[in-house]
């Protein structure tokens, strides 16, 4: 494939994979990850503040379950430290799992399955937070 030629269907449309091709081709690396960045935070924005939430929680138990092991003086380790990323990784793609679902199979704009699933993520970490919060 040349530099500037591009195969498009007889509208002269692109698909999308054709398209971060010839951006790849034509501008470099950076203007295709700029589009693919683009397109998945589009699609991510509904849900960015259930995901906030849930990093904010998560955090906060990092936060208080840190200092009550100071106070009850447990050892603090590596290990459940570590713990955190993960729960924020994993609680993330979750959310985004459960949205994904629902935009693919349900198609309303309601996004109940994401309000279920991050209401419990909620409720477990605020419960882990107020029982950090009760032994400071």
């Amino acid at each position: 494939m040349s530099r500037g030629s591009h195969t498009a269907d007889k509208s002269g449309s692109m698909n999308f994979q054709e398209l971060i091709t010839q951006l790849w081709v034509a501008h470099s690396w950076k203007a295709a990850v700029s589009i693919v960045a683009t397109f998945v935070g589009y699609h991510l924005l509904p849900i960015a503040s259930f995901i906030a939430v849930g990093v904010a929680l998560v955090a906060s138990d990092f936060i208080t379950g840190l200092t009550a092991s100071f106070y009850r003086k447990d050892a603090i380790t590596s290990r459940r430290m570590a713990r955190t990323i993960l729960k924020i990784i994993f609680y993330s793609a979750a959310i985004v799992m459960v949205h994904v679902v629902e935009e693919v199979f349900f198609k309303t704009d309601t996004r109940i399955l994401v309000y279920m699933v991050s209401a419990y993520i909620s409720i477990v970490e605020l419960y882990s937070n107020l029982e950090n919060i009760s032994t400071i």
